[in-house]
């Protein structure tokens, strides 16, 4: 993804997938960690089996 300039939409660099991937990941860590930290829990749903 290219990033530019808002002045004159000038190339300054490019943003990769893999750079998006990492930010996504660091990001969910957090997430992950203070949620621990504050004693939250994810709750799964049963998915009840059809008969």
């Amino acid at each position: 993804m290219p990033v530019v300039t808002r002045e004159n939409a000038r190339l300054v660099g490019y943003v990769g997938w893999k750079d998006l991937m990492r930010v996504r990941s660091k990001k969910q860590a957090e997430e992950r960690d203070r949620s621990a930290l504050l004693g939250f829990r994810i709750r799964r749903r049963k998915q009840d089996s059809v008969a």
